[in-house]
């Protein structure tokens, strides 16, 4: 029995991928496995590490110039050009932070472990963005960072299903724009034409 079960998985997951690469849902189950991993990498001058628990839960040591920062988030990407990193422990910004802290969406201002403009933020970053956990390391001339993106991890097992929680997915935009063009279509039947009562 074990013989039979073990033919069919060797049959079936190859048809299954095959199908599923040529395809909307294949190309998202691929984007999503690439969501989970977080990198952030560019240029900077200084020495720095910070390491992060969560958006909104971080602490870091050292000062560096960011120039032409890339940091993702699923499959947003945030740019920091001529930012800064400082921090000493109990407290800390980086990013394009300055006198309107906040103003960049590229800004972290940590007292204590905890990102305060993470929390005061009138759009804070997507739900599925929050629970990402790794960190980061500034040499001069370099920058690196790498984070899993638990939030993404948990989209893309829902994607399996075809659920799409972070709404990243082609099948998501494709339902959108047609639910919008349902939406035009509707108004257009409800309103008369012109000169008409």
């Amino acid at each position: 029995m074990k013989a039979v079960l073990r033919g069919l998985v060797i049959l079936l997951v190859p048809a299954v991928v095959a199908c599923a690469a040529d395809s909307t849902y294949g190309s998202d189950r691929l984007a999503d496995l690439g969501d989970i991993i977080d990198l952030r990498y560019g240029r900077s001058m200084g020495l720095g590490v910070k390491v992060e628990a969560t958006h909104f839960l971080g602490v870091g040591l050292g000062w560096a110039s960011l120039t032409d920062v890339t940091e993702s988030y699923g499959r947003y990407e945030a740019h920091t050009n001529d930012g800064e990193f400082l921090h000493f422990v109990i407290a800390g910004a980086d990013g394009q932070c300055g006198p309107c802290m906040g103003s960049s969406d590229t800004c972290n201002f940590d007292i204590l472990g905890v990102n305060v403009i993470a929390l005061t933020l009138e759009q804070p970053p997507e739900s599925t963005d929050w629970f990402r956990f790794g960190g980061e390391i500034l040499l001069p001339f370099v920058t690196g960072g790498i984070y899993l993106n638990v939030g993404q991890l948990v989209d893309g097992v829902a994607g399996i299903a075809t659920f799409d929680p972070a709404e990243d997915d082609q099948a998501t935009e494709l339902e959108r724009k047609r639910e919008r063009e349902d939406a035009l279509r509707a108004d257009r039947e409800r309103t008369p034409p012109s000169g008409e009562p």
